[in-house]
């Protein structure tokens, strides 16, 4: 038999009190050389709250091992290792189907965030409880240099004639 509409209501609330505020979905491709800088950064996070889901995109070199290294020292880790490479976007789908957080952020493996990141997001969705979405100013780092994109000059490139109708802050 069914369960009641307030039974369900209940399981919905006990299971948000014991879910994470954030999951990080990071897929990961033969990203030795940069995926150890990007779980330190998730590690790292002033908002421990979180659920790291990887997804290991069948890779050819030692990402599965660092991977698997990083989740035996941090139970917020979780790897999803695929045995064929399907791309970014079917890894990212796997990971959700385990996202338990809240909250859902993508970060490349090749990325990295501040340490103060996450919180300042969920203060963000906490004090504007229309916000659908927060984007992040990006900082692209070259051997020789590093530019700064603030969003909202990327955002005009993408969104020219809808920017005034997006419940999205930027921080």
């Amino acid at each position: 038999m069914g369960k009641t509409q307030e039974e369900n209501t209940k399981t919905l609330i006990s299971n948000t009190m014991t879910c994470p505020k954030v999951t990080v979905l990071v897929a990961v491709y033969n990203a030795e050389k940069y995926i150890r800088k990007c779980l330190d950064s998730l590690i790292e996070q002033t908002l421990t709250d979180i659920q790291v889901v990887c997804v290991d995109d069948a890779s050819t070199d030692n990402s599965l091992f660092i991977l698997n290294e990083y989740a035996k020292k941090d139970n917020r880790i979780e790897i999803i290792a695929l045995t064929e490479n399907h791309g970014q976007a079917y890894a990212r789908n796997q990971g959700l189907v385990k996202a338990k957080g809240q909250y859902v952020c993508f970060l490349d493996s090749d990325d990295w965030m501040s340490a103060d990141c996450l919180e300042k997001a969920v203060d963000c969705f906490t004090q504007h409880p229309l916000t659908d979405s927060v984007l992040f100013d990006t900082i692209y780092v070259y051997p020789d240099r590093e530019e700064s994109y603030p969003m909202p000059y990327l955002l005009n490139i993408l969104y020219p004639y809808s920017i005034d109708s997006l419940f999205t802050f930027i921080i």
